[in-house]
C-alpha cells in the first residue's frame, strides 16, 4: 500500500510539473500580455523565464497541499496561485535590482516599466484575498518582512552563521506557509508548524545547488559563507527530523499525510543528490574552495537521468517511515 502511495505521488508531481504546471504558465503570461498590451509594452525573456519557473513551482507546492487536503485547487484559488506566482518574481527581482524595500515596491504608482505595471495589477488582484483571508493577509505580511530582512544578504556587512540561517529560513518557511494559505480553508492545528521546516529545507536545497554563481555575486547563503558540504549535510538532516515529526501530529487521514509526505520527499531528497555531489567535490577538506572551480564543476544538475533515478530510490527508501 506505501509503494501505491509513492506511485500515487509521483504521478501527481509529474502531472504538475509537466502539465498542469505549463498550462498554468501560458494562461498567466497570456493574460499579463494581454495587459502590457494596452500599454504598449512587453515582459522581458529573462522575466518570462523567471515568471515560469515560479508557476512550476507553486505548482509543485500546490500538489503537496492537494494531497494533504484530498482535494484540487478551487477555480478561485487557482486564480490567486498565478497572480502569486507571478507577483513574487517581479517584486524580488525590483528589491533585488534596486534596494527597495517591499513596501516601496508595491506602493510605487507611477513606475512605467513592464514590471512595474504588473506588479500594480497583481498586486490589486491579491488584495481580494487579503481582505479575504485573514490567515493569508498576516502570512503575506511576513513572508515580505522575510524579503526585506533577505536584502541584507546582498549589502557588503558582514553576517554571521546564525543571522544567515534566520533570515534564509524564514524566508523559506513564510513563502511555504504563505503558499499554503492560497487555500481558502484554515489549517488545522499543527499544519502550519510541520509546513514551516519543509519551507526552509527548501529554501535551503535552492541556495545550495549553484554554489559557483553565489559566491561570485556575493549572495550571503549557508552554503557560500562556510562552503562546507558536511555542515549543510547536518542542517538537511536536522530540517527532515523536524519536518517528518511534526507531520505526525497534524490531524489528517494517515493516508493523505503519507502521500503529502512523499510528495514533498520528491523534492527533498534532492539535498541528498547534492550533499554526494558536493562530498566528491570537498573531499576531507574543512570547505570548498570556489576559486579553485569553473561554475559547470559545481552546478548539481538534477534532471539527468542518473540523478532522476537516484531521486526515486531515495524517495523509495523513505516509504519504510511511513505506517
Amino acid at each position: 500500500m506505501r509503494y501505491l502511495d509513492l506511485l500515487h505521488a509521483c504521478w501527481g508531481m509529474f502531472y504538475a510539473v509537466v502539465i498542469r504546471g505549463p498550462r498554468r504558465t501560458r494562461r498567466i503570461l497570456a493574460e499579463l500580455d494581454d495587459l502590457l498590451a494596452k500599454h504598449d509594452q512587453s515582459l522581458s525573456t529573462d522575466h518570462r523565464k523567471r515568471i515560469r519557473n515560479y508557476i512550476i513551482g507553486i505548482s509543485v507546492t500546490s500538489e503537496w497541499f492537494n494531497q494533504l487536503h484530498g482535494r484540487k485547487l478551487t477555480r478561485e484559488e487557482e486564480n490567486y496561485a498565478l497572480w502569486l506566482g507571478a507577483f513574487t518574481p517581479l517584486a524580488d527581482d525590483t528589491m533585488d535590482s534596486t534596494g527597495r524595500s517591499f513596501e516601496s515596491v508595491v506602493e510605487d504608482t507611477s513606475g512605467s516599466t513592464a514590471e512595474s505595471i504588473c506588479i500594480r495589477y497583481l498586486y490589486e488582484n491579491l488584495q481580494v484575498l487579503i481582505a479575504k483571508s485573514p490567515t493569508f493577509a498576516r502570512e503575506f505580511k511576513v513572508a515580505h518582512e522575510a524579503q526585506n530582512e533577505s536584502l541584507k544578504q546582498l549589502e557588503d556587512a558582514e553576517l554571521s552563521v546564525d543571522e544567515i540561517r534566520a533570515i534564509s529560513f524564514k524566508k523559506g518557511g513564510h513563502y511555504t506557509t504563505l503558499y499554503r494559505s492560497i487555500i481558502l480553508e484554515e489549517p488545522v492545528a499543527g499544519e502550519f508548524e510541520a509546513i514551516h521546516p519543509l519551507g526552509c529545507h527548501m529554501q535551503l536545497l535552492n541556495d545550495t545547488v549553484d554554489l559557483y554563481k553565489d559566491s561570485h555575486e556575493g549572495v550571503k547563503t549557508l552554503m557560500t559563507s562556510t562552503c562546507d558540504i558536511y555542515f549543510m549535510e547536518r542542517e538537511f538532516e536536522t530540517l527532515e527530523e523536524e519536518f517528518f515529526r511534526r507531520l505526525q501530529v497534524v490531524d489528517y487521514p494517515v493516508k493523505r499525510r503519507n502521500r503529502f509526505y512523499l510528495s514533498a520527499q520528491l523534492i527533498m531528497t534532492r539535498s541528498r543528490i547534492a550533499v554526494d555531489f558536493y562530498k566528491d567535490v570537498q573531499g576531507q577538506k574543512d570547505r570548498i574552495d570556489v576559486g579553485e572551480f569553473d561554475r559547470k564543476s559545481l552546478i548539481v544538475d538534477m534532471e539527468l537521468p542518473l540523478n532522476l533515478l537516484k531521486n526515486f530510490i531515495l524517495v523509495a527508501r523513505k516509504t519504510q517511515n511511513l505506517r
